[in-house]
């Protein structure tokens, strides 16, 4: 579902510090995005079997999270020793929902305690800004060809902008505080763009 961009390989899967044995639940493991926490923790998108996957670094399976529906992008907004705070969309029910992974175990924040629903389906996230409850984040739509800036705080979740682009984006990634690199999945090359939509350069 996502491409390339939305799911750089992080240092540890390009070293191969450790491997992970993902095996088949219902269906044959479809995994969309991975995310290294702190504290030696692993969490994976699993889409086809509609779940998070919580595993150690010895290869150890902590936990699964069945989601209400295919996960696609996991976003790490807040982030311990233990405890941390992430982010998930859901493509075909139009949502993102709030997770929260505390040690070895790991929930939707509060059940559902917040989930935006969103104008299309989200692809990818990309983290902005963060700061222990308060976050920015992008989100990709393309399906009508949207990206949009969400305010993260607390238990809360809105959109606080929404940029129309030119063409449908997959996937984002934050180059810093002001500044996106998006990429197309049908289409060669990246363009950097500003919050305010603005194409700053293309690659």
């Amino acid at each position: 579902m996502a491409s390339a961009l939305s799911r750089p390989l992080n240092d540890a899967r390009q070293r191969a510090d450790f491997t992970v044995k993902v095996t088949a639940d219902k269906h044959r493991p479809g995994i969309e995005d991975v995310q290294l926490l702190p504290g030696g923790r692993l969490l994976l998108a699993d889409w086809n079997n509609m779940c998070v996957k919580l595993f150690d670094t010895q290869g150890q399976h902590l936990h699964t999270l069945e989601c209400r529906s295919e996960p696609c992008s996991l976003a790490v907004l807040d982030s311990s020793s233990i405890r941390h705070t992430v982010a998930v969309t859901l493509p075909d029910c139009r949502g993102i929902d709030i997770l929260e992974v505390n040690g070895d175990n790991m929930e939707v924040k509060g059940q559902h305690l917040h989930t935006l629903e969103c104008r299309s389906e989200p692809c990818s996230l990309a983290v902005l800004d963060s700061s222990s409850i308060r976050h920015t984040v992008a989100v990709t739509l393309p399906g009508c060809r949207g990206i949009d800036i969400l305010k993260v705080n607390g238990d809360n979740m809105e959109v606080k902008r929404t940029l129309q682009m030119s063409r449908g984006y997959d996937a984002v990634a934050a180059v810093s505080n002001l500044t996106l690199a998006v990429g197309y999945r049908f289409g060669p090359g990246i363009d950097l763009i500003d919050l305010g939509g603005q194409v700053l350069r293309q690659i």
